[in-house]
């Protein structure tokens, strides 16, 4: 039996869920970022 396509489906799918995970994070690590230089501009301002 051939199980080429399951294979290749497995790793087609580990990656979309790295590819998704790097996304993610890079997404939160520009709001938290952002957030920290909000702050330092409130306390700036004080």
């Amino acid at each position: 039996m051939n199980h080429d396509f399951y294979i290749w489906m497995s790793y087609g799918m580990t990656a979309l869920v790295i590819a998704a995970e790097i996304a993610w994070l890079r997404l939160h690590r520009a709001q938290a970022l952002r957030r920290i230089e909000e702050e330092r501009d409130l306390e700036a301002q004080d």
